[in-house]
């Protein structure tokens, strides 16, 4: 049987990734994907392919033996693509998320994983990876208004996006 928990973690990160497409969209070109002013570690750009990345990974891979295999240093270093390359990229785990977490168990996610030398259960492990995008999401939202001047919400992250 699903695990609701899965259900759950499927609809908060698809709405999480639409937003960062959202945000993405509203800057007012390819270059602004890269911008990165001082005191801010890693442009939009990089936080859409690391978002992308890790999720491919952890809810393909780990999840669903999707075989998608990671290279985590193009994440931070990779520079000059266009939006639409990582909006690419993003619907690429949009689609894994969709095509993966409807299918998770009870089982699957009591198991223990091991992430970065920490134990914990696979549920636990699943809300981690929610809040992580949240996280990210929301930097790169404030960085989009940092950049552009426009400090309106893109609205895609509402909360009547997780009703029934």
């Amino acid at each position: 049987m699903n695990d609701p928990t899965a259900l759950d973690a499927e609809r908060l990160l698809v709405r999480e990734l639409c937003t960062l497409v959202a945000e993405i969209n509203a800057l007012p070109d390819d270059e602004a994907l890269w911008a990165c002013p001082k005191g801010i570690a890693n442009p939009i750009g990089t936080l859409g392919l690391h978002l992308a990345g890790n999720l491919r990974h952890f809810i393909g891979t780990e999840f669903g033996d999707t075989g998608y295999v990671r290279d985590r240093s193009r994440e931070f270093e990779a520079r000059g693509l266009t939006r639409q390359n990582v909006i690419d990229e993003l619907a690429d785990a949009v689609k894994d998320i969709e095509r993966v977490l409807p299918k998770i168990t009870a089982h699957h996610l009591s198991r223990t994983l091991t992430v970065g030398g920490v134990e914990m259960p696979g549920r636990r492990f699943l809300l981690h990876l929610c809040s992580h995008a949240a996280l990210h999401v929301g930097q790169a939202g404030y960085l989009r208004r940092i950049l552009t001047g426009n400090a309106e919400s893109v609205g895609v992250s509402s909360i009547k996006r997780l009703g029934d």
